[in-house]
């Protein structure tokens, strides 16, 4: 492939064109698999990943470059959006998914739910039974002072040492 000026994605226009899948799962596997003590007490067992049609970005440079520019040749193959599945090997499940395509705000969907409340981060925010409806947002201040770790805090709001 022809390099492409910086701004305009060109590192990963190349894996667009040559792969099919959730190209940077990290983002999203990374908080989850911490979360539910992936290798250290669970493990995945399976995965399944989906991809959508590739169309947006064939549409960008149809918008955005000259016909005989090096994108509008390209033959792109990766979905615009990627969902991938895993199970776990106790039966739990994470969702992934990895979307660099289409018109929506950046969100990693770093969500996690039990049968007692769910977490969402990247902005963090929760909903526990214990602090009442569990169908609205609530207020993660009251859940950082009861559960975070002393590890986690930070001494400069927390007027304590550092440990």
């Amino acid at each position: 492939m022809k390099q492409v000026e910086h701004g305009c994605g060109s590192w990963r226009t190349s894996h667009h064109v040559n792969r099919n899948g959730n190209l940077y799962p990290t983002h999203g596997l990374g908080p989850s698999s911490q979360y539910m003590n992936i290798n250290r007490g669970d493990r995945f067992d399976y995965l399944t990943s989906m991809s959508s049609p590739a169309l947006g970005r064939e549409q960008y440079a149809e918008r955005n470059f000259p016909a005989d520019h090096p994108r509008n040749q390209m033959k792109y193959i990766c979905g615009d959006m990627n969902t991938s599945l895993i199970k776990t090997a106790k039966g739990r499940s994470i969702m992934i998914q990895h979307d660099t395509t289409t018109a929506r705000p950046y969100d990693r969907i770093n969500l996690i739910q039990g049968t007692r409340g769910t977490f969402r981060g990247y902005e963090s925010r929760v909903a526990i039974k214990k602090y009442g409806h569990t169908h609205k947002w609530q207020d993660i201040s009251r859940c950082r002072q009861e559960f975070e770790h002393p590890l986690g805090e930070d001494p400069s709001l927390a007027g304590g040492k550092p440990v």
